[in-house]
């Protein structure tokens, strides 16, 4: 006897609905209009210009800046007494890539987005950021210290930056030591690993989950270490279904892997957050023009109440008599 599709495909509906969480109930915003983005691409390109001013050219000799050349440079970060940057000068970048979101949908080119990074980003995270003053904040991925100096500079009390590459975490230490802050420390770990983190107020990854072993595990250890909010940008797929797509780079010569990338979608993140004790409407999406990436900002308040209120329970329900749900297809 043969099986019709249309029974299977019942039969698979009522035992695997397309959805378990309304993603309705997540509030969209806008991430960037089109007039502010044009207004920062002016601004970020004015700024760029200017590396070339006769003052910026002079500040390469001052000894702030000779003591950087120590270091690669992976971001554009401010030399502290001089109107120069740590990618003032070619010679002092550690980055050729711009990465996903640093070219403010092509608006800048590859090189200008590759010696501004992470500043293009920071255009649009900065004017969607809640407020932080007096917040303790962990900034997963802290590279050579960006988001965390300029989250000390928007008013946080405290700030730990996670890297797990030795040589952003002695650039940034260095840094700080230049800028005088006492107020922020740098901690070469792997946050998937290191169980003796302490929980902060505020948590921050932008393009960090993306590049875990174990994205889910990767986001589900920020909630736990978020007390209050968690804040997430990067790529997404924009799709309600539950989908996520691995890019792994390949070395040409020894074929090893070099580079690996997650994107997720929007569907999985609602699903996977409401499965860590989140739920969608605590979920703030910011939506950018192309829609090619979303910034979450997620209240994490009354996680452990939630997880207590929703844990699972034992059943002995028959498979065939129950129902699963799941958020893909």
């Amino acid at each position: 006897m043969s099986i019709s599709s249309d029974f299977v495909a019942r039969v698979r509906e009522r035992l695997f609905p397309a959805n378990f969480v309304d993603n309705k109930k997540s509030p969209q915003r806008v991430l960037i209009t089109g007039q502010q983005l044009r207004a920062e691409v002016k601004r970020l390109k004015a700024h760029l210009a200017a590396d070339s001013s006769p003052e910026t050219v002079a500040a390469l000799q001052h000894p702030n800046f000779a003591a950087s050349r120590s270091f690669g440079w992976y971001q554009r970060i401010a030399i502290p007494e001089t109107p120069a940057c740590t990618t003032s000068d070619p010679a002092n970048q550690d980055v050729s890539d711009p990465g996903w979101l640093n070219r403010l949908g092509n608006a800048l080119s590859a090189k200008e987005g590759a010696v501004l990074r992470p500043m293009p980003k920071w255009a649009y995270i900065e004017r969607v950021l809640p407020d932080i003053r007096g917040k303790s904040v962990m900034d997963v991925g802290c590279n050579c210290g960006f988001f965390s100096f300029s989250f000390l500079d928007k008013g946080a009390s405290s700030v730990t930056g996670i890297e797990p590459v030795s040589r952003y975490i002695e650039a940034a230490r260095w840094l700080a030591a230049v800028r005088g802050d006492r107020n922020v420390r740098f901690v070469q770990s792997d946050v998937m690993l290191d169980l003796t983190l302490e929980r902060h107020d505020v948590v921050f990854m932008s393009e960090v989950y993306t590049h875990f072993i174990d994205p889910l595990l990767g986001l589900l250890r920020a909630v736990n270490l978020a007390r209050e909010t968690l804040i997430i940008d990067g790529p997404v797929v924009a799709h309600q279904s539950a989908r996520m797509h691995l890019n792994v780079a390949i070395d040409e010569v020894s074929g090893r892997p070099t580079y690996l990338a997650w994107t997720m979608s929007d569907g999985l993140m609602l699903s996977y957050l409401a499965l860590c004790g989140v739920a969608p409407e605590k979920v703030v999406r910011y939506i950018s023009p192309l829609r090619n990436h979303i910034l979450y900002v997620i209240d994490t308040r009354g996680v452990d109440e939630y997880r207590r209120e929703n844990e699972f329970a034992a059943s002995d329900t028959p498979f065939l008599k129950s129902r699963f749900v799941t958020a893909g297809d």
